[in-house]
């Protein structure tokens, strides 16, 4: 079994939720990754992120409208693997920042800021074709979201590289018949260009942009997929590598892992980071779900 070391914020307790964001450890965070920002470019730590769902008025339900209890961390054994796809799964990143462009050029207009490429990062189509309609895109909400997604799709079918350590993983997922889902903010066409490159892992189960009312960080997608697979969401594993998306994995109730691909992820007690999937598998995953669940616990 790989040995490393999860990543926890040394200083803060539950409590600190509700008080103030978590501190940054320059030492343990990655220093070859953009800052995190939130959906509308502001720089953000992760628990910023948490805190807009730590009011009660906020906190997610499930579907028979029965509040999550994401603090209820009493299971030690994951019934499920919940993905995030793009920036997790595989490196779509590029392809989005060419879409982009590509759309600002056609109708003559100034470029991306740097800090609105990295207001981007992880954020819902809707909100990704707002910022466009707002610079000038003479195109509706839909049509935004279209002609991004179908450049993008054109370019995941010419090529595409998995994360490192996801094939490995999948296929040791796979044969010890772990339950998986997709769960993305990006749309049903494009998880099916994706889906080919997966070297032929089978998920049970999709949640795309279409399948849900709120995008990350609603905790919407992830208690969707639980739902689908017939799991408590608290006995998930969910994979992420932005801020959104882990704000919703958090949110729902899951125990969060982060692996940070374009974005800055500091540790904190409110998920796992790792620096890399390589190396990691099934044996792996369960010893850190059943590490978080008992450090939860304590606090």
């Amino acid at each position: 079994m790989t040995r490393f070391t999860p990543m926890y914020c040394c200083n803060s307790s539950t409590a600190s939720l509700a008080a103030s964001p978590a501190s940054l450890h320059p030492s343990m965070a990655s220093t070859s990754v953009r800052p995190a920002r939130n959906e509308v470019g502001r720089e953000e730590s992760v628990t910023c992120v948490l805190l807009k769902f730590a009011d009660s008025s906020l906190k997610p339900t499930t579907p028979s409208g029965r509040p999550v209890d994401w603090w209820d961390m009493t299971a030690h054994t994951p019934a499920a693997v919940l993905w995030d796809m793009d920036g997790t799964l595989v490196e779509t990143e590029q392809y989005w920042i060419t879409a982009q462009s590509g759309i600002l050029e056609r109708y003559g207009l100034p470029p991306l800021t740097p800090e609105q490429d990295l207001s981007l990062v992880g954020s819902s189509l809707p909100v990704a074709a707002k910022l466009f309609k707002s610079l000038g895109v003479p195109l509706s909400h839909d049509e935004i979201i279209t002609t991004i997604s179908e450049e993008v799709i054109e370019l995941v079918e010419g090529g595409l590289t998995l994360r490192p350590g996801v094939k490995n993983l999948l296929k040791d997922l796979a044969e010890n018949d772990v339950p998986t889902a997709i769960v993305t903010n990006s749309t049903h066409d494009l998880v099916r260009a994706v889906l080919p490159h997966l070297e032929g892992h089978e998920f049970d189960h999709i949640v795309t942009t279409e399948d849900v009312t709120h995008g990350k960080p609603h905790p919407e997608g992830y208690l969707l997929a639980a739902t689908r697979l017939g799991v408590s969401i608290r006995e998930s594993i969910v994979l992420e590598d932005s801020v959104n998306g882990l704000g919703g994995a958090v949110a729902a109730g899951s125990v969060p892992i982060g692996i940070p691909f374009e974005v800055n992820l500091e540790p904190a007690d409110q998920y796992i980071r790792l620096e890399t999937l390589e190396g990691v598998g099934w044996q792996d995953l369960q010893s850190l779900y059943a590490e978080f669940r008992s450090a939860a616990a304590r606090r």
